[in-house]
């Protein structure tokens, strides 16, 4: 598909050339975009991280490790800031940088669950919508990568986490079956 373009010579051309530099660049590579969708999907990451985090703490009164939870999350916000100047200095995003990006999402989310009762927390599944948004933009070598990274991170902590500590013991389960959602739910014979 063409985009019009006005003439060097007709009226206006000039008006109408310049409002096109502010439009989306017709030949922009589709890893850019793709950059840039998951700029915006990490800042909906780091308010939900943040707002889960302060929710446990201070409304259910988990108590949770703040310090390195925060900065966990503090660290992620600041890598997506530096993503948004990549952005802004239009270098062009590559496979690599693409793979880098969903490597620090789930090396975060991986550090936020070790400190968070590691596999037992029932937000584990967390893994899932960054290892399908590899899957889709990704070529099968860079996602098996991030598959293999997510299962070990997964593997070592059910053995290796910071547990939780909810009173009464009672209060746990029930928390764990709400973070489970729907699935948790026992269906009728």
């Amino acid at each position: 598909m063409r985009h019009n373009v006005a003439p060097r010579n007709c009226p206006g051309a000039r008006r109408y050339n310049q409002s096109m530099i502010f439009s989306p660049a017709p030949n922009a590579l589709p890893q850019h975009e793709i950059l840039r969708r998951l700029m915006w999907m990490r800042i909906i990451a780091v308010t939900g991280q943040f707002s889960a985090v302060a929710t446990a703490r201070w409304w259910l009164g988990i108590d949770l490790p703040l310090a390195p939870m925060l900065t966990v999350i503090l660290m992620l916000a600041a890598f997506n800031a530096w993503t948004w100047w990549t952005l802004r200095t239009r270098r062009l995003a590559g496979h690599g940088t693409l793979f880098t990006q969903l490597f620090v999402d789930l090396l975060a989310v991986s550090s936020l669950l070790f400190f968070s009762g590691g596999a037992t927390n029932p937000f584990v599944s967390v893994y899932l919508p960054a290892l399908a948004v590899a899957a889709a933009i990704l070529p099968w070598g860079y996602t098996l990568l991030l598959a293999i990274f997510a299962l070990a991170g997964y593997s070592i902590m059910m053995n290796v986490y910071v547990p939780l500590q909810i009173f009464p013991a009672e209060r746990a389960s029930s928390y764990h079956l709400l973070g489970c959602g729907p699935t948790s739910r026992s269906r009728p014979p």
